[in-house]
């Protein structure tokens, strides 16, 4: 038994059965070297009562008491090597990591690596530049909480990339699902884009470019016999061919927004592909995370190098393997352990300060330099245009009219005028101006279209269009269905085919024409005639000229929220009404859903229609 109450007192197991106490001395006491003056005592006497006298406490002798023992020792010994002129002992270890680094100083010094900052190594008692090499490892994530230094670690691969020497190009591509970390990257020149992770009609076009980049290189890769994009340099002569990088900051939410969304799940799956066929052809991926639970299972499969920041809760370290004490609750930001290696690194930043400002002049100072090497200049990931104007569009796409600019692509799409279409949106969505377009569309393809207008109320629609009939009333409109009819009931081929348009197709719900207006749509619709209707998207709830249309599952809704898709038997993905100005919608057809921008007219469209119309409108 060892006394608590006795600092210092220990047992010794010198030998089998004998157990030795012993009293440790301390090191942190204080002794004098000067001999210490003899004891004074003072007591009261009188009349036959005695009373002790004690001296206050006095801070001067306090304050003499001098230094331990051991700081003694040091000192006689540091004294005794500076009289006897002896060098100074080899430390047993390097000092600390600093909190911050300048990423161009530890560039200039593993000049063909990609530098993210400075590792330490305890057990050979260096500290070396901390370097990516992607061709080998492929893809990187970053775990760590917020101020951690997340968003500077991607910046920094980015940069460490750039000013890699003899490393070749590399054009970098950016998701921001955090708070624009990314965004002090944005002048550079190989900088194609820095997109937010809402932005779903350009991720998208994106992770489709990553895909068909994939496709492409790995054809020109395996012909020259290269399993990475250094050895293609080396093997085809073709020092310009870009690296490229995907930085996704934030990925839990891109996972979130993409991975089962519907409409997104497929841009989704286009980046599982670029994750897992990406390294053999120089296209990488560098992840961030507050979590490992953040990342699915199968994504983090295809991740080569792990990476932990500082993160609040010490169980994470522990699910990647390391100790729960792997990193300091105050380690500054930008301090990471190497979950593989198990080494501690501090992570760089340009101009060796930790200010973002700092750091955003010094980017934009690289990017001036960078201004006249066009080979470092990446493509922009182009948004949908807001306008589209009529003279951008060509007359037609394979012989069909143009419908608008599809998202895709960003090209013209055509439509197909044998089956029934449904145009539907809310009030101000721009129904009347997509029906306008239509009729203009249709006369730039197929000029000799017989193009009809059916309406029970004032419209412009009525003034406007390439209409060789415009029946704006129920009498003209029985009588412009009895003349329609013969022509309907024959099958519609080239300029035999009608064009019928209805607008406001609730109109004609009780009306005294509707039974003739649904054997029309019928007769249309069986002989392959093209008939285009138009009404509020509330409005195609009920009747059976709107059921005739809603039959089809053929249909432009513009500005749609999460219901209307029913109109057309479809699911339609979630859209920010941001993202759908006047004129935008989602084109539905044989299932597949795309989003497509209709070009809105300039000017007022002719009333006069061609030649040929004129002669068919007497004919008729």
């Amino acid at each position: 038994h060892v006394d608590a109450s006795l600092p210092g007192r220990a047992l010794a197991r010198t030998g089998p059965g004998r157990v030795l106490p012993f009293q440790a001395a301390y090191a942190g006491g204080h002794s004098s070297p000067a001999k210490e003056a003899p004891p004074i005592e003072v007591r009261e006497l009188a009349m036959g009562t005695r009373a002790e006298w004690t001296p206050p406490a006095s801070t001067a002798a306090t304050a003499a008491i001098g230094p331990t023992d051991a700081a003694r020792a040091v000192a006689a010994m540091r004294a005794a090597m500076e009289e006897l002129e002896l060098p100074l002992p080899r430390r047993p270890w390097l000092d600390e990591l600093s909190p911050v680094y300048d990423l161009a100083a530890l560039c200039a010094e593993a000049r063909s690596h990609i530098v993210v900052g400075l590792v330490d190594d305890p057990a050979r008692q260096r500290q070396a530049p901390a370097v990516f090499d992607p061709d080998a490892e492929g893809n990187v994530v970053f775990y760590g909480s917020s101020g951690s230094g997340r968003s500077t670690a991607l910046r920094t691969v980015a940069l460490g990339a750039t000013l890699a020497q003899d490393g070749g190009p590399v054009h970098i591509y950016g998701i921001d699902a955090a708070s624009g970390g990314l965004d002090p990257l944005r002048p550079l020149p190989h900088v194609g884009a820095i997109l937010d992770v809402e932005d779903a009609e350009r991720v998208g076009r994106l992770m489709r470019r990553l895909v068909a980049m994939v496709d492409e290189r790995a054809a020109r890769y395996g012909a020259v016999h290269a399993s990475h994009v250094t050895e293609y340099r080396a093997a085809a002569g073709a020092p310009e061919e870009p690296r490229v990088l995907l930085l996704i900051d934030g990925y839990g939410a891109f996972q979130s927004e993409y991975m089962n969304e519907v409409g997104r799940h497929e841009t989704f799956a286009h980046f599982a592909k670029v994750l897992s066929e990406g390294r053999s052809v120089g296209i990488h991926v560098v992840l961030t995370a507050d979590r490992a639970g953040a990342i699915h299972s199968s994504i983090q499969a295809q991740l080569s190098r792990v990476m932990a920041l500082r993160l609040n809760d010490d169980n994470q370290y522990a699910l990647m393997g390391l100790k729960r004490s792997a990193m300091a609750q105050d380690a500054p930001p930008g301090r990471a352990v190497d979950v593989a290696r198990g080494s501690e690194m501090q992570v760089a930043v340009l101009g060796a300060s930790p200010s973002i400002a700092v750091q955003a002049r010094e980017i934009a100072a690289l990017a001036e330099s960078l201004s006249g090497r066009q080979e470092w200049v990446a493509p922009d990931v182009r948004a949908m245009p807001t306008v589209v104007s009529e003279e951008s569009l060509p007359r037609a796409v394979e012989g069909l009219p143009v419908l608008g600019v599809e998202e895709l692509t960003l090209e013209p799409l055509g439509l197909r005028l044998d089956r029934p279409l449904l145009v539907a949106g809310q009030a101000g969505s721009g129904r009347t101006a997509t029906l306008l377009w239509l009729s203009r569309a249709i006369a730039r393809a197929h000029p000799n279209k017989r193009q009809v207008l059916l309406t029970m109320r004032r419209s412009q629609l009525a003034e406007e269009g390439h209409w060789v009939h415009a029946a704006t009333s129920a009498t003209e409109i029985e009588a412009l269905i009895d003349v329609l009819r013969p022509f309907a009931q024959t099958y519609g081929d080239g300029d035999e085919q009608l064009v019928v348009v209805i607008e406001a197709v609730n109109d004609f719900i009780g009306s005294a024409c509707e039974m003739a207006l649904l054997t029309l749509v019928r007769e249309l619709r069986r002989n392959g005639h093209a008939v285009v209707g138009e009404a509020e998207s509330s409005a195609w709830a009920m009747g059976m000229v709107p059921a005739e249309f809603k039959s089809a599952r053929r249909g432009l809704l513009l500005q749609p929220d999460g219901q209307d898709g029913v109109l057309v038997g479809a699911q339609l993905p979630r859209i920010a009404r941001s993202s759908m100005p006047v004129g935008r919608g989602v084109f539905v057809e044989n299932g597949r859903v795309r989003v497509v921008h209709i070009p809105l007219a300039a000017r007022k469209l002719s009333t006069d229609p061609p030649p040929a119309q004129r002669a068919m409108a007497g004919a008729s």
